[in-house]
């Protein structure tokens, strides 16, 4: 049974039995109601999984899976540009109970912009950011994932090229039924390094044209190898003829 015992002077709640008397025989029959102590942790992982970009010459989608993300656009085109940007947001169950992530929350980076039509499960915030409840009541078994999208869009400007784009999600509030905390995080505290906070990034340059001057200086090559095989054949072949 849970009784409170004091201990040097510091009173808590323990489990206590009964007096147990052992004298001249072994006493087999007292189970002590011991049990393994169990773990709670959910982690929070973010890639990149699609760009789509749109520009005068039409839409097109680039599939990526990573957490860093680069995308050549075409230089005359930039300032008609919009992306939009498809963000995969994991959470796994690596602990060893059962848990729910009750909110999980996106720190929204300024330049880039939430519509709501294209994100019908978050919600924004007068805080800035914007969150996620679809999880809610989702119980994630030990060793299982669950995913959650997140599409963010923006209209380019010169300014935005070569600087990374950085978004950043967390669990906001999670949950166990047996009332543990997370064993190396804390929900919503926006510190780096604990695992149920993620960022991923995007780049943005221009196409430089460096495979239209390669193919050029190919071509030349190639024509120019024609041309001196030609010849030969002409002063070699030809001419004894």
């Amino acid at each position: 049974m849970d009784a409170e015992v004091t201990v040097d002077g510091v009173t808590f709640v323990a489990g206590v039995t009964e007096k147990i008397t052992v004298a001249d025989e072994n006493v087999y029959n007292i189970n002590l109601g011991l049990v393994e102590h169990k773990n709670f942790d959910l982690s929070l992982t973010q890639k990149v999984s699609n760009i789509t970009v749109q520009n005068p010459t039409g839409t097109a989608t680039y599939p990526y899976d990573t957490n860093f993300a680069k995308r050549d656009l075409i230089g005359r085109y930039v300032q008609q540009t919009t992306i939009v940007v498809e963000y995969t947001i994991t959470i796994k169950n690596e602990g060893e109970v059962d848990g729910y992530a009750k909110r999980i929350v996106d720190y929204l980076p300024s330049n880039l912009k939430f519509n709501a039509e294209l994100n019908k499960d978050w919600y924004t915030s007068e805080d800035g950011a914007i969150y996620n409840s679809s999880l809610s009541n989702i119980k994630i078994a030990p060793g299982e994932t669950k995913e959650v999208k997140l599409y963010l869009t923006k209209n380019l400007l010169e300014s935005d090229l070569g600087t990374p784009i950085t978004n950043t999600a967390e669990i906001y509030e999670d949950y166990n039924e047996l009332g543990l905390k997370d064993i190396d995080s804390t929900p919503a505290n926006k510190v780096t390094g604990e695992d149920d906070m993620a960022s991923a990034d995007v780049i943005l340059s221009v196409r430089t044209g460096s495979e239209t001057v390669l193919f050029i200086g190919l071509t030349i090559a190639i024509l120019a190898i024609i041309g001196t095989g030609a010849y030969f054949i002409y002063k070699k072949v030809l001419r004894k003829i």
